[in-house]
């Protein structure tokens, strides 16, 4: 049975109404929705693709693809040439890596702390581009910050088997009824 990892977004966890509308969407679709729900406090992204791969190489599927909202996303992808996912579903891709980091405001270096500022430091986006080849499905909503709409459409742009959808009138919430039903369509109408 094909298999789908959930990775919801920093602070967020699967139990959240959107995350389980769309684990009912995958069941639907005969694929197995595997919630893998973060230990968020006091770690940073290095700790948390640590922990997202820990749990799936200790419950493998042949056939896997990998779901990730922002800091999700970032997991997903950081991840990826480790677990070797069928496909890869990338919702607001938060704008962590190394490049980005230069961008940021002070408001937000200081909500990330400068552990985790360190941490993103380690991940240049190039390399990681290099080692994704399966197909990816970037969405983003329309009126996302900036940052993340240019992170979004950078990796689309840069990965090559990827497609960009954006989210019309949706904002950096998946609990947001626009961004959520788009998404859950788009994954209803997928292969």
């Amino acid at each position: 049975m094909r298999a789908v990892y959930i990775i919801p977004g920093y602070l967020e966890n699967t139990k959240m109404k959107a995350y389980q509308d769309l684990m009912q969407v995958f069941r639907r679709k005969k694929v197995r929705p595997i919630p893998v729900d973060i230990r968020w406090k006091y770690k940073t992204m290095s700790d948390y693709v640590g922990e997202f791969l820990a749990y799936a190489l200790e419950n493998p599927h042949a056939q896997a693809s990998v779901f990730g909202f922002s800091f999700g996303g970032m997991i997903a992808l950081l991840a990826a040439k480790y677990i070797k996912p069928q496909r890869l579903y990338i919702a607001s891709l938060s704008p962590y890596f190394r490049e980005d980091i230069k961008h940021l405001r002070e408001a937000d270096r200081k909500a990330l702390g400068k552990r985790r500022i360190e941490d993103f430091k380690k991940f240049s986006f190039q390399p990681v581009a290099r080692t994704i080849n399966c197909p990816v499905v970037f969405m983003v909503g329309e009126y996302e910050p900036d940052l993340i709409f240019k992170r979004v459409t950078e990796a689309n742009a840069k990965i090559k088997k990827s497609k960009l959808i954006v989210i019309k009138g949706a904002r950096h919430d998946f609990a947001d009824q626009r961004y959520n039903k788009n998404i859950v369509e788009l994954i209803s109408r997928s292969k």
